[in-house]
């Protein structure tokens, strides 16, 4: 299988391939090892298919003098395949039983890794299970059950509790960036399955050590010989995995079903959420001061179980000032350097929401800075979605919609250009302001209606005016006033 695929691409690169294993194989012998070939598989939970991006450290010691040892690392990319493959070197002739291999599946275990796949969805089910409503083992399959209760276990303590979900809503709301454990574990595949029963009551006790490399450090064969590792390498090289905090996949998104994962099977309980909307005036333009209302209504047709609204706001161009959200359950946090402000909603004690449908939540921002677009700069974040649960624990049929209201906005802009001796006008908005300039002593020296627009930048030539004076200038547009000094050389 590894030729054919590899004769594909031409017959030079099976060469070269081939000459690797060759100046391989001659490293092993040469360091005192036997090259041997294995291949393991990786599944996720009780499917058929797998996760990708996970690698396998397997370290083999030889247990008696000289006690060499050698670590290679293996790594799924391919996710159609699920399968890792190479070479190991292993000590003794092909009975001795002098190998101890030392196996460690690991992840990149990144705020990325973390989040994936990870939403509020999730958190309803752990809160339903703790409340004693409905048991992470009753939900389909039922084989996914201790596996379930692993992912919900996210502190590590082997009981889920309260703890366990406010760690993972913190997770998702950005107030942390990881767990107090890895963000995936392991269960060797052919220990689960001889003891089933034992495994369904006690998962937690078959999860693989993630401290490596420190002892015991992953699962460890004792003392094989090569032999047996050939006769028995898939109990030794298959695993089982699942996603800390990810209890059920809710969608085929970025932020429903985990990304690495590879089936589209029952492990989807749900579509995919494009439930959202968005809506602004026109006029796009900001200028510096200006105040920004955005709103966020949320229509549903039936009670609602969990809300997740991840909104992107550019904090180097707008200031939060004020929230007010409707539902009294929600939590927010702002990631200022994702630039996310993110909504999770879900009562702790497995009840609908208090809110169903109207304006879910109201933001007030300050632009820091002039904005050509505010669409920019304000807008769903395109790395996760709207996710609307209803009381069926299903995508609702719902919509999110978001709108963008321009309130106090600093239409006019004044600026002086002392080499050209004007003043130029810029305004988010089409009309004609009223320009006044007085001196020092509050006389009027000039008063003109000043045309502006979106598309273009008007001047006031002032040479007229006196040298070596400072000026006021004020700008009245309806209700603003934008007031300006400047110093004629």
């Amino acid at each position: 299988t590894k030729f054919y695929s590899l004769t594909k691409r031409g017959g030079q690169i099976v060469f070269c391939v081939t000459l690797s294993l060759f100046m391989s194989a001659f490293s092993f012998t040469a360091l005192g090892q036997t090259p041997l070939n294995i291949d393991g598989e990786s599944r996720f939970r009780s499917h058929g298919y797998g996760v990708t991006n996970h690698s396998f450290d397997i370290q083999v010691r030889q247990t008696v003098s000289p006690f060499g040892s050698n670590t290679n690392t293996f790594t799924i990319n391919n996710c159609t395949v699920n399968i890792f493959s190479g070479t190991i070197g292993t000590y003794g002739t092909a009975t001795q039983n002098v190998n101890t291999l030392q196996i460690l599946p690991r992840s990149v275990n990144n705020f990325n890794d973390y989040i994936n796949g990870v939403t509020t969805l999730d958190l309803v089910h752990i809160t339903r299970h703790i409340n004693g409503i409905a048991s992470l083992n009753t939900l389909l399959p039922t084989a996914d059950g201790p596996y379930r209760r692993i992912s919900a276990d996210a502190n590590f303590d082997h009981t889920i509790t309260t703890a366990d979900h406010t760690m993972i809503s913190d997770l998702i709301l950005g107030v942390r960036t990881n767990l107090t454990r890895t963000s995936w574990e392991w269960v060797n595949a052919n220990d689960v399955a001889v003891n089933s029963v034992d495994f369904n009551n006690n998962p937690y006790n078959y999860v693989i050590n993630y401290l490596w490399p420190g002892f015991p450090g992953g699962i460890i064969f004792a003392s094989r010989s090569r032999n047996n590792i050939i006769s028995n390498m898939s109990n030794y090289f298959t695993f089982r995995s699942t996603k800390i905090g990810d209890i059920v996949g809710s969608g085929s998104g970025s932020s429903g079903t985990n990304s690495w994962i590879c089936g589209t099977g029952t492990y989807i309980t749900g579509e995919n959420t494009e439930n959202r909307t968005s809506n602004l005036d026109a006029e796009t333009k900001v200028l510096k001061g200006s105040k920004i209302k955005v709103k966020v209504d949320i229509n549903a047709i039936s009670d609602l179980m969990s809300v997740e609204l991840p909104i992107s706001i550019n904090n180097e161009s707008f200031e939060i000032s004020k929230i007010n959200c409707a539902s009294n359950s929600a939590r927010w946090n702002y990631m200022q350097d994702e630039n996310v402000l993110m909504f999770v909603d879900y009562d702790y004690s497995s009840n609908v929401l208090g809110f169903t449908s109207g304006q879910y939540v109201e933001i007030d921002l300050i632009a820091k800075k002039d904005i050509d677009d505010v669409n920019n700069f304000i807008h769903w974040s395109k790395e996760r979605n709207v996710e609307i649960i209803d009381d069926n624990l299903s995508e609702a049929d719902a919509t999110a919609k978001m709108e963008i209201i321009l309130q106090d906005s600093q239409l006019d802009k004044i600026i002086w250009d002392s080499n050209n001796n004007s003043l130029t006008i810029t305004s988010n908005k089409n009309g004609i302001s009223k320009l006044s300039i007085y001196n020092l002593s509050g006389q009027k020296v000039l008063e003109l209606d000043a045309p502006h627009d979106l598309e273009k930048h008007h001047s006031v030539d002032l040479n007229h005016l006196n040298s070596s004076t400072l000026y006021i200038a004020t700008l009245r547009n309806n209700n603003s006033i934008t007031s300006y000094k400047f110093f004629k050389n």
